[in-house]
């Protein structure tokens, strides 16, 4: 979302721009003029869920949500807008999208997405419903999009330049060494490439003489997703993942943050991607590699995400990974991706 971020900075100039959202992700934002919200202003905004009216405190001002497909319960008011990431199925179908029910039979599950927030010039985290997928694999539209085709709809245009502004600010000083990122963990185990194949790929990168480093986040701690006998980082914060990166080489993971942050910092890497679908949710400027399973994408949000097999991140080989990341390291001899997903799709049974 720091697309429409910098597009609401752009359009907002000599107003107050207040984040109401994760602490840790102000460091992105205060650039652009973003300050944290008011303790005051931010109890006004918790007071909105289940209220019966629109706040006078905010009348006036303009409260932006960015959200995946449901909205909150708040009152409605013409100073609050949703800004919806991915397609339901009323606004699937006025595209002439069709869902794609790949799991006949099988009950959807409540999931809470914890990545979102508040701008108020606001977004707060709030439970999603699971969503079919929706449209042509590899042809629908990017989040990133979808929150630019919202801003538009209220009169405030995209900023094109919006990459390299991103990289102005916060990569400027980037020196990459020789230590290549593994990235294993993801919001979903669905998501996940299994660790016997990041062992594989860090074995590989060893032989060219560089440096694999496993990088672990709490969740993946919790989970006990730690590489025995390798070495691996569990940075503290946001500020010290956003170093680290800055310092690596490449990166490789699966549909995770850490790799959205790699690649708008210019790190060039492979995403490997299965249950999702990397037109929707890829990280700018990394090489994909993904099976081109008939199943696969399957899930828009991962919330209705169960199968019994995961076929198209286990069976992901690490060789062809090896392969990405060596054309991703000739492609960037600055040490700096281009923008743009490449995208290297392959089916199963060419490679049987």
């Amino acid at each position: 979302m720091w697309p429409g971020a910098l597009a609401l900075s752009r359009d907002s100039q000599g107003r107050s721009l207040y984040w109401a959202g994760a602490g840790d992700r102000l460091q992105w934002l205060e650039p652009l003029g973003f300050s944290p919200c008011p303790a005051a202003l931010r109890k006004v905004l918790d007071r909105l869920h289940g209220a019966d009216a629109w706040p006078q405190e905010l009348e006036g001002s303009l409260t932006l949500w960015f959200v995946l497909d449901r909205v909150p319960e708040v009152p409605e008011s013409a100073c609050c807008h949703f800004l919806k990431a991915l397609p339901t199925q009323e606004s699937g179908a006025a595209d002439g999208q069709e869902p794609r029910d790949l799991h006949p039979g099988i009950s959807t599950r409540q999931g809470m997405d914890t990545s979102l927030a508040r701008i108020t010039r606001g977004n707060d985290r709030e439970p999603y419903r699971a969503v079919p997928f929706f449209g042509v694999p590899g042809k629908s539209r990017h989040v990133r999009d979808e929150y630019a085709r919202g801003l538009a709809n209220l009169g405030i245009p995209a900023v094109s330049g919006w990459l390299g502004e991103f990289r102005r600010l916060f990569a400027a000083q980037r020196k990459p060494g020789r230590q290549v990122l593994l990235f294993p963990g993801a919001g979903h185990p669905g998501k996940q490439w299994p660790l016997v194949q990041y062992f594989r790929l860090a074995d590989m990168i060893r032989t060219k003489g560089l440096e694999p480093l496993f990088v672990l986040g709490p969740a993946e701690l919790e989970r006990g997703l730690i590489p025995e006998g390798l070495p691996f980082i569990a940075p503290d914060n946001m500020h010290a993942l956003s170093s680290l990166i800055l310092t690596a080489k490449a990166v490789v993971g699966a549909d995770t943050g850490p790799m959205h942050l790699a690649g708008m910092l210019g790190v060039p890497g492979v995403s490997l991607f299965g249950p999702t679908d990397s037109s929707v949710w890829g990280p700018v400027g990394m090489r994909e590699v993904n099976l081109g399973l008939d199943c696969s994408p399957c899930t828009t949000t991962c919330a209705d995400l169960v199968c019994p097999e995961q076929r198209c991140m286990r069976d992901i080989p690490a060789e062809r990974v090896m392969m990405e990341l060596e054309e991703a390291f000739a492609k960037c001899e600055t040490g700096f991706q281009d923008p743009g997903i490449l995208e290297s799709r392959f089916r199963q049974k060419e490679e049987e």
